[in-house]
This record gives C-alpha cells, sequence and structure tokens, in this order.
C-alpha cells in the first residue's frame, strides 16, 4: 500500500470514528457485546485442543470416566460458546439499528432545514441514495465489522500461539504455506466479484438500449434507424460475454485454490505425521493443529474481506459527513410569534439583483423595483425565463438577493427569521 492510500485510509477512519458518537447513548450495551464476543471467541480456540486431548486420551487407554469428563467439559464450552454468541449477536443487532435510526433521522432532519440553495446544486436521486445505500452501507460496520476485525485478531493470535506451544516447528511450517492459499483465494474472489459486476452492468445497459428501441420504435423506424440499434446492441452484449468469460477464468481456477488448500492441509499432516513417528508430536497434537490451521487460514482470509468493507464503509461515511457539514437555515423549532415581527403586507423590491448558486454566471434578474401596498392584487405577467417564478422564490426567501433589498413592511427582509415569515 502506497504513502498516499495510508494516508487516505487513515484520514478516512477518523471520518468513520466521527459517527461513532451516534452508538454513545448505547456504549454501556455495545462494551457488553464486546465482552461476549471476548467471551465466544475464547471458547471456540479451546474446541480443538479438547478433541486433540480426547482422541489423546483414547490413545493412551485412559479410562472412560475421564474420557467422559473431558467430553462433558467439551459440551459445556460448545453451550457456552453458544449462548455468548447469541446474545452478542443481539446486543449488536440491537445497538446497530438503533444507532442507525438516530443516523437517519439527524440526516434527514438536517437535510430539511438546509437552504434551497443546496437543493438547487443537487439531485433528488443523489440525496435519496444518501440516507438509504450510504446509510445501509454502515449497517455492518458500526458493530459487526469491528466485531469480526476483533475476533479474527483474537482468533488468529490465540491460534498460533496454542500451536506454538503443542508445536513451533510445525507451526512455522504451517505459516509458511495455510496463509498463503487463504490470500489467494480471496484475491480469486474478488476478481470474480469484480467481473460479475462489470458483466451485471452491461446486461442493464443492453436493457436500457432494448427499453429505449421499443419505446421509440417509430422514430427507428421513420429513420430507418435499424442498423444502428442493432449495432449497439451487439456491441453490449459482446462487452456483456467478455466481462463473463474473463470472469469464468478465475472462477475456474477456485479448482487450483481448492487443490492447493488440500496440498497445503496434506503437507501439514505429512510433516505432523513425521513427528509422530519420531516422537516430537502425539496424534491428538496434530488432530488439534489441523483444525487450528483451518481456523487461521479462513481468518486471515476474512481479514482481507473485512479491509474491503471497510473501504466502502469509509467512503459513505465520508459522503454523510460532508451533508451533515452543510450549513442549515436557522430555523427555530420552538419559535414564538414576536410582535415587532408582525407583518400588514406591504411589500417593495429595491434595485433587486438575482443570480442563481448554480448558475452564478447568468444574471436572472437586474435592477427590479416595484412595490406592493397590503390587499393590492398584483399579476406578473412576462414570457418563460422572465423571472416571474424567482420573484416568488425570493419572496418566501428560498434565497437571499445577489444585489439590492427587498422590503417588508419597509423593513429589509434580512432582518426577519425565516421562522417568522
Amino acid at each position: 500500500m502506497s504513502d498516499g492510500e495510508k494516508n487516505k485510509t487513515g484520514n478516512g477512519l477518523m471520518e468513520l470514528l466521527k459517527l461513532y458518537r451516534f452508538l454513545k447513548p448505547y456504549r454501556w450495551k455495545f462494551a457488553l457485546g464486546m465482552f461476549f464476543l471476548l467471551i465466544s471467541t475464547g471458547a471456540s480456540l479451546m474446541f480443538p485442543k479438547l478433541l486433540g486431548d480426547l482422541v489423546d486420551m483414547g490413545n493412551r487407554g485412559m479410562m472412560k470416566a475421564e474420557i467422559s469428563r473431558t467430553g462433558l467439559l467439551l459440551l459445556v464450552i460448545l453451550v457456552t460458546q453458544a449462548l455468548f454468541s447469541y446474545s452478542r449477536t443481539r446486543l449488536f443487532v440491537l445497538v446497530t439499528e438503533k444507532t442507525l435510526a438516530s443516523i437517519r433521522q439527524h440526516l434527514y432532519n438536517h437535510l430539511i432545514k438546509l437552504p434551497m440553495a443546496f437543493f438547487s446544486e443537487r439531485r433528488v436521486g443523489e440525496l435519496n441514495s444518501r440516507i438509504s445505500s450510504d446509510v445501509a452501507l454502515l449497517q455492518d460496520s458500526l458493530t459487526g465489522t469491528l466485531a469480526d476485525f476483533l475476533s479474527q485478531i483474537l482468533v488468529i493470535t490465540g491460534g498460533i500461539t496454542l500451536m506454538m506451544i503443542s508445536s513451533f516447528k510445525l507451526t512455522l511450517f504451517m505459516l509458511a504455506i495455510v496463509p498463503a492459499m487463504a490470500l489467494l483465494a480471496f484475491f480469486s474472489g474478488r476478481a470474480i466479484r469484480r467481473y460479475s459486476r462489470k458483466a451485471q452492468s452491461f446486461v442493464a445497459e443492453s436493457n436500457t438500449i432494448v427499453e429505449e428501441t421499443l419505446q421509440g420504435i417509430q422514430n427507428v423506424k421513420a429513420f430507418t434507424n435499424e442498423p444502428f440499434e442493432i449495432n449497439r446492441y451487439r456491441q453490449k452484449t459482446e462487452d456483456v460475454a467478455r466481462a463473463g468469460i474473463k470472469g469464468g477464468k478465475y472462477q475456474a481456477s477456485i479448482s487450483f485454490i481448492v487443490l492447493g488448500f488440500f496440498i497445503s492441509m496434506g503437507a501439514v499432516i505429512w510433516r505432523g505425521s513425521t513427528m509422530i513417528a519420531t516422537g516430537q508430536m502425539e496424534a491428538g497434537q496434530l488432530f488439534s493443529f489441523v483444525i487450528y490451521s483451518g481456523f487461521i487460514g479462513g481468518n486471515i482470509a476474512g481479514m482481507a474481506g473485512v479491509y474491503t468493507r471497510l473501504q466502502k464503509t469509509i467512503g459513505a461515511a465520508e459522503n454523510l459527513l460532508l451533508l451533515l457539514e452543510e450549513p442549515t437555515e436557522e430555523i427555530d423549532e420552538k419559535y414564538l410569534p414576536d410582535p415587532s415581527q408582525t407583518l400588514y403586507g406591504q411589500i417593495a423590491f429595491d434595485r433587486v439583483e438575482f443570480r442563481y448558486p448554480s448558475r452564478e454566471e447568468v444574471t436572472v434578474l437586474k435592477d427590479v423595483s416595484f412595490g406592493i401596498d397590503p390587499g393590492q392584487q398584483v399579476a406578473l405577467v412576462g414570457p418563460s425565463g422572465a423571472g416571474k417564478s424567482t420573484i416568488t422564490s425570493l419572496l418566501l426567501k428560498f434565497y437571499e438577493p445577489s444585489g439590492g433589498r427587498i422590503l417588508f413592511d419597509g423593513r429589509d427582509s434580512r432582518d426577519f427569521p425565516v421562522t417568522a415569515l
């Protein structure tokens, strides 16, 4: 990873952490969930060790009662792990849903208080995506990604530690081959997903061509445009095929990765068997060792997946924070009418100029002056684009004039809070 990418990731993590303020009201439930995670992860690490002990007890010809006690302990640990995992999941779901509800409410409250100038520069679909898609991306990451990352770190470090206690030599042998295969499997899977998304995108574009062509079939026929549309559709379907073929190459390579996993595990078992033959290891230890190897390989591949999810979440967090940093209008939700701000209906435009924020180079109103008395009915007449709707928008304080003044009962409109009007 380059220095630029590291800085970007670091800055993105800081942005993501800013959203954790919404989790603060539920921090004790979150902390309890993390405690349950530690217990359940620790219990899962004991599972391979006890299985290996059972195998060794059988090989040594130990008493049935001792084997039964170990089996009962194994059952207790499995039940404990299941109960703590269940409790942890329930707590994390509770915290996540309540936090997301707070984020959605805060985001919507902020969005609806933004000035019209903001909405004139944004598409409705983009803003809707912020509330729906970007918040949805946070759903797994607020608690799930952090929990997964911590669990994977604990399993990897704990598993390697227990393996080294059992056999330092075999641990080094395993670390030389199994993690590499896990990473190879992850990157192959990511390539398959990438080409799958490309193919889906091309399919969507080809469907759009069909829809546009059939909806406008009269125009196609009128201009004898059939060859052009046929060629356009052919190119898109060929793009779909190319993306599918490239993805198929990576998909086919999965069989070699599976073969590599079997070879890796076979190599670990072979090496362990030679150590058993020379008295350096017992069969139960090798049995536990193989299970730990699977745990570690799976979690290393999982960590790469967590990093990918984290990058998507950082992008969503940055989008949401940019929106939340937009200045809102000063709207007083507890506003009480002020007698000094009572309006009687006199309106005056005094040399008003106006340019829309999204089109600063175009002057919509220039040196406009007129007056309207209370109770007077006035019609604004003019061609499209003359500024009729703009004058109405200025009266409603959707925008502030670029120059001049708008007077209500002889007072500048800027002196009135938005809530009063």
